[in-house]
């Protein structure tokens, strides 16, 4: 007891070290065993605990307050800017990712198909098929094409000086695409086959997203400056195979992911890691840290169990189907999170 005859106890959340836990990824007291257990392997990253085998910190003794962008800070965006958690009662409920393919495709784009277990699709259909899971709780759709010309549709462009190939500013998409959204629609990403350049004086970008427009745009990345300066043989994309597979998947959801306002991440290796060439975004994860999953988790309400299980099964037909290292590790790197969190359950029984 104090002098004045009050208790001295103070809440556990009033301590340094429990702030800064909470300003990095939220108040975890009213949450499951399954999203305590795995969220609070954040904490390692505060100081020189040691790591877990899930997930690969960048960062250690982390100042907390220096961050790009922790849980409370998106959070704080998401609540300002998302009309769609406030206003309900007014406005009808905004559920619905919806890809815009854009321009030209060649023939054996539009053409190709394989069989995801049972199921015949096509490439887009396995983009939206892999977002409707990656973004549990929303629904994802196919737009129908949008114009064969762009010089008629206001979008600038430009004659890269190195590779001499067309490129397409990204930024001049966002106006457009947030037009072109549907009353129902939450956000719309385009794909296109010509490459992207995010500003006069920078090269290359696989995409880029805007969170106030609710837009955003990503391409094949068929001809990247920096592999021709390096001196690598430029070739253009002539068919789909399963790196190309893997680098839609990847970039389809890290831009939509910026659409849901999650900004680049530096405390893990994550789908959310920015990256200065293709070579390094394809390298990067294609799941997302524990920070910055629950920035997702909030805006989408799904369940961690189900939504794991089901990325799971995805990517094990995936690998049945199309054989690849990239998709084999994540079934595996699933599996043993999937593990990890129902552990404490598995040993109850």
């Amino acid at each position: 007891m104090s002098k004045n005859g009050n208790s001295s106890f103070m809440c556990p959340w009033t301590s340094n070290s429990d702030k800064k836990k909470k300003f990095l990824i939220g108040n975890l007291e009213n949450k499951g065993n399954i999203e305590k257990k795995l969220y609070s392997l954040s904490y390692s990253v505060l100081d020189n605990s040691t790591e877990n085998e899930l997930f690969v910190q960048k960062i250690h003794n982390a100042n907390v307050y220096m961050l790009e962008q922790t849980y409370i800070q998106w959070k704080v965006l998401w609540e300002t800017h998302d009309v769609r958690n406030q206003c309900q009662c007014i406005f009808p409920m905004k559920s619905i990712i919806y890809l815009q393919p854009l321009g030209h495709f060649p023939d054996f784009v539009l053409r190709y198909t394989f069989h995801l277990g049972n199921t015949e699709m096509d490439l887009f259909t396995l983009l939206r098929e892999f977002a409707q899971i990656y973004f549990l709780g929303f629904d994802v759709k196919i737009c129908l094409p949008l114009f064969k010309d762009s010089e008629h549709s206001g979008i600038k462009s430009r004659v890269h000086s190195v590779t001499g190939q067309k490129q397409f500013l990204s930024s001049s998409f966002f106006p457009f695409l947030r037009k072109k959204l549907p009353k129902d629609g939450y956000c719309i990403l385009g794909i296109t086959w010509t490459d992207l350049y995010p500003a006069e004086d920078l090269n290359f970008s696989l995409g880029e997203s805007s969170f106030q427009h609710k837009s955003g745009i990503f391409c094949f990345g068929r001809f990247e400056p920096l592999l021709f300066q390096a001196g690598q043989p430029m070739y253009d994309i002539t068919e789909v195979d399963e790196g190309l597979i893997w680098k839609m998947l990847k970039v389809t959801v890290h831009e939509t992911c910026h659409l849901f306002g999650l900004m680049h991440c530096e405390i893990y290796s994550c789908l959310m890691n920015n990256s200065t060439s293709l070579e390094e975004a394809m390298m990067q994860p294609i799941f997302l840290c524990p920070v910055c999953l629950h920035k997702l988790q909030k805006a989408c309400k799904f369940s961690l169990h189900m939504r794991y299980n089901r990325l799971h099964q995805f990517f094990s037909v995936l690998q049945d189907s199309l054989p690849y290292y990239k998709f084999r590790d994540s079934r595996d790197w699933l599996m043993q999170c999937l593990e990890f969190i129902t552990e404490d359950e598995r040993t109850l029984l």
